[in-house]
């Protein structure tokens, strides 16, 4: 009898160690990554939509899955995608997925990225519950964010570098 109250604290106090250790990050916050490009010279508005809509394709092998809208005469790209990051729960791991959208924005001589971490799991997730990743999930997912744009700053053109900043 004991042992068992012993076996039952035990695992309760294992579950909440590797819940609070790697809680969802609403504990700190989930803020969209804004990159903003300037391209020294004008491109037209179609020329770098173009090349953003080549790059998804690139990314994402079929862009027609992730590309939901776009509107050239307002030089917008809106997008939906997801991106993996691992629950670790003692030697155990499980891949989940969060979803995120994608703004692609052109005006003059500026295009502006925006990725947001949207606040639901896609049904795809092995993680249910898990609507937001951990705080190691958080941080794996932006680097990729940051990695996509200076991918992307890549493509509009070789000297490009994002201005990242956070709204």
């Amino acid at each position: 009898m004991l042992s068992k109250k012993i076996l039952v604290i035990t695992i309760f106090l294992s579950a909440f160690s590797i819940t609070h250790a790697s809680g969802e990050i609403s504990q700190i916050k989930n803020e969209p990554l804004e990159h903003i490009y300037e391209i020294p010279t004008k491109k037209l508005l179609k020329e770098s939509l173009r090349i953003s809509r080549i790059f998804l394709a690139e990314q994402y092998e079929d862009s027609t899955k992730v590309i939901k809208f776009i509107d050239e005469t307002e030089g917008l790209i809106v997008g939906k995608a997801t991106e993996n990051w691992f629950l670790v729960m003692g030697n155990m791991s499980v891949r989940c997925q969060s979803s995120y959208s994608i703004n692609i924005q052109a005006n003059n001589n500026l295009v502006i990225l925006k990725l947001n971490l949207e606040n639901r799991a896609p049904s795809t997730s092995r993680c249910k519950g898990w609507d937001l990743p951990t705080q190691d999930g958080y941080k794996i997912i932006v680097e990729s964010f940051n990695s996509f744009a200076v991918k992307l700053a890549k493509n509009l053109q070789d000297n490009s570098t994002p201005t990242i900043t956070k709204k």
